[in-house]
């Protein structure tokens, strides 16, 4: 799945097996859409609002709805209120504001319920189980938010010294009746480095990478391993690697981009 720009004013969404969805193409000369995300179930973006008295508008298309009435919906933020990120999973539409809040809503346009982050949210990326799509940064120390199936990790930078992912275990029906269901992880960074890269590997473990190009391993017991140094695959100022995906089991590989 794939979103491009055609022209100016217009938008394009494609996806890659046509069984899912046709193309779709939205015009955003109006409304400017510059946020956006998206799975088989649905496709979700958000505009912000640049000047006094505007708002922040979700749009949401739900693709896979039989229901032509709720196929196609949207929401207004209120009044102060900017949308920072989206993200979408396979029932729920969370969208990240600069009021430090998680606005869950279903596909079909229902706000379920509003939480608020106690910490600064910095960027996003949104990963559906092991189904990669493409990171928004928001700056140019621009960290993660990742969804994982219902599992939500936000990513916070704390003077520059602690990382640490809050991890929002929120589904569609009863999770906040349960207990529990927030918990958070500090990601380990190098002296004088910064965390350049936060992701998924296919057994679902997080994974990271600062900018000394060491990668780590979160282990299901709660600590962080040191899987690779990439800093002997540097040759010169101007390089650097970027990783693609890691993979464990009986074939363990680590894909990555040197650039």
């Amino acid at each position: 799945m794939e979103l491009y720009v055609l022209i100016r004013e217009k938008m394009g969404i494609s996806f890659h097996d046509v069984s899912i969805h046709p193309t779709i193409v939205l015009d955003n000369g109006v409304t400017e859409y510059v946020l956006a995300d998206l799975s088989d179930q649905a496709v979700a973006l958000a505009s912000k609002a640049e000047e006094k008295g505007e708002q922040s508008e979700l749009l949401v298309i739900h693709i896979a709805s039989w229901d032509s009435e709720s196929r196609r919906w949207t929401a207004d933020l209120p009044l102060g209120e900017n949308a920072l990120d989206i993200l979408v999973s396979q029932e729920l539409v969370y969208l990240v504001t600069e009021k430090r809040n998680i606005r869950v809503f279903s596909l079909t346009g229902t706000q379920r319920h509003v939480i608020s982050h106690p910490m600064i949210h910095i960027a996003s990326w949104d990963s559906e189980s092991r189904r990669w799509t493409a990171k928004l940064p928001l700056g140019e120390n621009a960290l993660d938010v990742l969804v994982s199936q219902e599992l939500v990790y936000l990513v916070t930078e704390k003077r520059n010294i602690r990382h640490t992912v809050s991890i929002y275990n929120v589904d569609s029906r009863h999770w906040y009746r349960k207990k529990n269901n927030v918990t958070s992880v500090d990601v380990p960074v190098a002296k004088r480095e910064h965390l350049l890269w936060l992701a998924f590997t296919n057994y679902g473990q997080l994974v990271s990478m600062d900018s000394s190009y060491t990668i780590r391993l979160l282990t299901p017991s709660g600590f962080w391993l040191p899987i690779f140094d990439g800093s002997h695959e540097v040759a010169g100022k101007s390089d650097a690697i970027w990783p693609i995906a890691v993979n464990e089991g009986r074939q363990k590989q680590i894909r990555q981009v040197l650039n």
